[in-house]
């Protein structure tokens, strides 16, 4: 609406200017209100349609990105996990060039008001010459019109590389250790995967580019082409005269530009439409997956002594894809403080074992029970809040306002001197001072941050591995057996076979399966 008024302000400028080159300035100070009123009124205007509709795109995108975020969060792990070289592109790319097209809108409707003003003035001049001039523009938008299919195809070729350009970045960003290391590798990425799908990527958007020129200046072409017919067929009539249709065509040209400027927003309406496209797209296939978790099983009666804090019970888990990887069947009992080691080959499922007794991957088969109570779908989101642990690809977040009060004030400082990263790191108003730590402290420093949230199981994958001999004494000897004491669960997968003997069990994976291993038996030997 205020945009509107911003146009007709412009067009109301534009008529005063015309009003004076045919009459002259008849009353001056009228003509000097009148004028710095429609201009004042057209810049207040202007400003505040920007205003509103930035409020309005930005409130869009706000609740967008939320909701976003809302939908993957609660989304199958598993099936985001599979999808991400999709799902972060329409994060960063898709939702941003939604919010940068729609803070383009103030000037288009302005555009829009201002040539729809301007038409309405052209009829009142001549309503024949103004019917032959919608005319034209009609057919320079049909042209337009037509184009655009082409434009949308080259714009969603160039999208669907983008995704594949999105990847490329991220290893050149992760993976830079790895190629800086090694020239023949660096150099093969650039050139067989960075390369080609940017030189994809490019080709795609100068044809869609061009396209649009070739739209546009054939629109300008017709556009003046029906200004010269109008000038050879008038030429001579009698019903106007050359001096009117003079002051004609100086309306009409102030009409051309704000005209241009709304087609000129076609091509971002398409591209528009097609990152709206990928955001519905992906919120649709989430929606699809999203886990109705939230609520817990029936209590039943459960004895710590005696009863497993949780079991597996022929329990089997597949991708679900083309892999013919899976595991199972598995059947084990974990007693409330145990302290479990789970060992195995590399690819022999062990981190496929942690994510799905975790909840991340749901089962395919079987039987999964916390505290006698039989975990089903609908439950998994009440199972997963009594875990806690380090992944080997785990995220170190720096905000710890999720953790409770008095376990930061009790127990924060004395972890952080205990793990040594107390001269590293500081806890300030519930957020860590820095993670530009070493790969170790910040194994230590998320070691910590689990520990802080005081959770019934904790599950370690692999924490050990990259951590020197002194600080694996620390993590075997003193923070393991400190966590039993609280009688906290704890299954770790490790293979320091020196420290086995810390362990309450032993448990191997082999071939898909657990198989228990005793220790003085069989690992000593070894």
């Amino acid at each position: 609406m205020v945009s509107a008024l911003s146009g007709i302000c412009s067009t109301y400028v534009i008529k005063l200017i015309h009003q004076y080159i045919n009459f002259g300035l008849v009353e001056a100070q009228s003509f000097f209100i009148e004028f710095a009123s429609a201009v004042t009124c057209f810049g207040v205007f202007g400003v505040l349609s920007s205003y509103f509709i930035s409020v309005l795109t930005q409130s869009m995108i706000l609740k967008l990105r939320v909701e976003m975020s809302s939908k993957i969060l609660n989304a199958s792990y598993q099936k985001i996990e599979q999808r991400l070289d999709h799902v972060l592109p329409v994060l960063t790319t898709d939702i941003n060039f939604v919010s940068a097209s729609m803070n383009r809108l103030p000037p288009v409707v302005t555009g829009l008001a201002t040539a729809i003003g301007c038409l309405i003035y052209l009829f009142y001049l001549s309503w024949m010459l103004t019917l032959g001039c919608t005319l034209i523009f009609a057919f320079g938008f049909l042209i337009n019109y037509l184009a655009l299919p082409y434009l949308k195809k080259y714009s969603e070729q160039a999208r669907d590389e983008w995704d594949k350009i999105h990847k490329n970045f991220e290893g050149v960003v992760m993976g830079m250790k790895e190629l800086k290391l090694n020239h023949e590798h660096r150099e093969n990425f650039i050139r067989k995967n960075v390369e080609p799908n940017c030189l994809k990527e490019q080709q795609y958007r100068v044809k869609e580019e061009t396209l649009y020129a070739v739209s546009a200046r054939v629109v300008e072409v017709v556009l003046f082409m029906g200004v010269g017919i109008l000038i050879y067929v008038i030429d001579g009539s009698v019903w106007i005269t050359t001096e009117s249709f003079g002051n004609y065509l100086l309306v009409l040209l102030f009409t051309v530009a704000p005209l241009a400027t709304v087609s000129g927003f076609i091509k971002h309406i398409k591209r528009t439409q097609i990152s709206l496209n990928k955001i519905d797209q992906i919120g649709i296939s989430l929606e699809e997956e999203l886990e109705d978790c939230q609520t817990g099983p029936e209590e039943l009666e459960w004895n710590p002594r005696f009863d497993p804090i949780f079991s597996l019970s022929q329990v089997y888990f597949n991708y679900g894809n083309d892999e013919n990887f899976s595991i199972g069947p598995l059947n084990l009992d974990v007693k409330k403080g145990e302290i479990i080691y789970v060992v195995g080959g590399n690819g022999s499922g062990k981190t496929t074992f942690i994510k799905m007794l975790t909840g991340l991957y749901q089962i395919a088969d079987g039987e999964l029970w916390f505290k006698n109570q039989k975990i089903e779908l609908q439950h998994l989101d009440y199972y997963r809040k009594h875990f806690a642990g380090v992944f080997t690809d785990y995220h170190l977040f720096d905000d710890l306002h999720h953790i409770k009060a008095d376990m930061m004030e009790k127990n924060a400082q004395p972890l952080l001197e205990q793990l040594e990263i107390d001269h590293k790191v500081q806890i300030v108003d519930g957020k860590i001072s820095t993670t530009r730590l070493s790969y170790g402290q910040r194994k230590r420093l998320a070691m910590m941050i689990s520990i802080l949230e005081d959770k019934e199981i904790y599950i370690f994958d692999e924490w050990a591995a990259n951590q020197d001999p002194y600080f694996k004494e620390i993590f075997y000897t003193k923070l393991l057996p400190q966590l039993k004491a609280k009688e906290k669960t704890i299954i770790a997968i490790s293979h320091d076979e020196k420290y086995f003997s810390f362990a309450d069990r032993v448990v191997k994976m082999e071939e898909g399966q657990l198989v228990s291993i005793h220790f003085q038996k069989d690992v000593l030997p070894g």
